[in-house]
Protein backbone atom coordinates (compact mmCIF):
# COMPACT_ATOMS: atom_id res chain seq x y z
CA UNK A 1 0.00 0.00 0.00
CA UNK A 2 1.42 3.47 -0.69
CA UNK A 3 1.75 6.45 1.28
CA UNK A 4 -0.87 8.92 1.67
CA UNK A 5 0.57 12.62 1.76
CA UNK A 6 -0.80 15.86 2.02
CA UNK A 7 0.05 19.18 2.12
CA UNK A 8 -1.44 22.56 2.33
CA UNK A 9 -0.80 24.55 -0.50
CA UNK A 10 -0.92 29.00 0.47
CA UNK A 11 -1.08 31.73 -1.70
CA UNK A 12 0.14 35.03 0.40
CA UNK A 13 -0.41 33.39 3.48
CA UNK A 14 -4.16 32.22 2.79
CA UNK A 15 -4.94 28.01 2.26
CA UNK A 16 -5.36 28.00 -1.40
CA UNK A 17 -5.66 24.13 -1.84
CA UNK A 18 -4.77 20.79 -1.06
CA UNK A 19 -1.88 18.68 -2.89
CA UNK A 20 -2.06 15.33 -2.09
CA UNK A 21 0.24 12.01 -2.98
CA UNK A 22 -1.67 8.53 -2.49
CA UNK A 23 -0.80 5.41 -4.70
CA UNK A 24 1.33 7.14 -7.56
CA UNK A 25 -1.23 9.89 -7.92
CA UNK A 26 -0.57 13.46 -7.52
CA UNK A 27 -3.49 15.74 -7.12
CA UNK A 28 -4.25 19.45 -6.23
CA UNK A 29 -7.72 21.07 -5.73
CA UNK A 30 -8.39 24.15 -4.67
CA UNK A 31 -10.24 25.67 -1.45
CA UNK A 32 -14.07 26.14 -2.09
CA UNK A 33 -13.71 28.98 -0.06
CA UNK A 34 -10.90 30.44 -1.79
CA UNK A 35 -12.45 30.00 -4.90
CA UNK A 36 -15.32 31.97 -3.70
CA UNK A 37 -13.33 34.53 -1.62
CA UNK A 38 -11.51 35.84 -4.77
CA UNK A 39 -8.54 34.04 -4.49
CA UNK A 40 -6.26 34.34 -7.47
CA UNK A 41 -4.87 31.27 -9.72
CA UNK A 42 -1.14 30.17 -7.73
CA UNK A 43 0.15 29.56 -11.04
CA UNK A 44 -0.80 29.57 -15.16
CA UNK A 45 -0.77 25.81 -15.04
CA UNK A 46 -3.72 25.84 -12.08
CA UNK A 47 -6.29 28.37 -13.16
CA UNK A 48 -8.88 28.31 -10.98
CA UNK A 49 -11.44 25.31 -11.04
CA UNK A 50 -13.73 23.56 -8.69
CA UNK A 51 -11.99 20.10 -10.65
CA UNK A 52 -9.45 18.26 -9.26
CA UNK A 53 -6.20 18.21 -11.25
CA UNK A 54 -4.34 14.82 -11.03
CA UNK A 55 -1.03 13.70 -12.77
CA UNK A 56 1.13 10.83 -12.11
CA UNK A 57 4.07 12.74 -11.46
CA UNK A 58 4.63 15.80 -9.52
CA UNK A 59 3.21 19.07 -11.30
CA UNK A 60 6.08 20.59 -12.96
CA UNK A 61 4.87 23.81 -10.72
CA UNK A 62 5.78 22.28 -7.43
CA UNK A 63 8.61 20.34 -8.92
CA UNK A 64 10.14 24.03 -9.81
CA UNK A 65 9.92 25.28 -6.27
CA UNK A 66 12.30 22.74 -5.14
CA UNK A 67 15.83 23.02 -4.34
CA UNK A 68 18.57 21.42 -6.71
CA UNK A 69 22.21 20.53 -6.39
CA UNK A 70 24.16 21.11 -3.31
CA UNK A 71 21.19 22.09 -1.45
CA UNK A 72 19.02 19.50 -2.17
CA UNK A 73 21.98 16.98 -1.37
CA UNK A 74 22.11 19.03 1.92
CA UNK A 75 18.69 18.81 3.05
CA UNK A 76 17.75 15.79 1.84
CA UNK A 77 20.62 14.00 4.09
CA UNK A 78 19.87 16.50 7.22
CA UNK A 79 16.08 16.16 7.09
CA UNK A 80 16.74 12.63 6.14
CA UNK A 81 14.39 12.31 3.39
CA UNK A 82 14.79 10.83 -0.30
CA UNK A 83 15.65 12.95 -2.86
CA UNK A 84 13.00 10.94 -4.70
CA UNK A 85 10.42 11.90 -2.07
CA UNK A 86 9.10 14.99 -3.64
CA UNK A 87 5.82 15.94 -1.80
CA UNK A 88 7.51 15.53 1.51
CA UNK A 89 10.32 17.63 1.06
CA UNK A 90 8.08 20.63 -0.31
CA UNK A 91 6.39 20.14 3.25
CA UNK A 92 9.67 20.02 4.95
CA UNK A 93 11.26 22.99 3.00
CA UNK A 94 7.73 24.61 1.77
CA UNK A 95 7.29 27.18 4.29
CA UNK A 96 9.52 29.50 3.12
CA UNK A 97 9.38 30.09 -0.25
CA UNK A 98 10.63 32.65 -2.89
CA UNK A 99 7.19 34.16 -3.91
CA UNK A 100 3.75 33.97 -2.94
CA UNK A 101 3.46 29.99 -2.94
CA UNK A 102 4.22 28.56 0.32
CA UNK A 103 3.83 24.64 1.16
CA UNK A 104 3.16 23.18 4.54
CA UNK A 105 2.47 20.13 6.25
CA UNK A 106 -1.46 19.15 6.40
CA UNK A 107 -1.49 18.55 10.17
CA UNK A 108 0.43 22.68 10.68
CA UNK A 109 -0.76 25.92 11.06
CA UNK A 110 -0.88 28.79 8.50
Amino acid sequence: MSEKVKAKVCFENKLAGILCYVEGIYTFKYNLDYLTGGGLPIAYSFPLSIETYESDMLFPFFEGLLSEGWLRDIQCRTQKVDKKNLLKRLILNGKDMVGAVSIIGENDEL
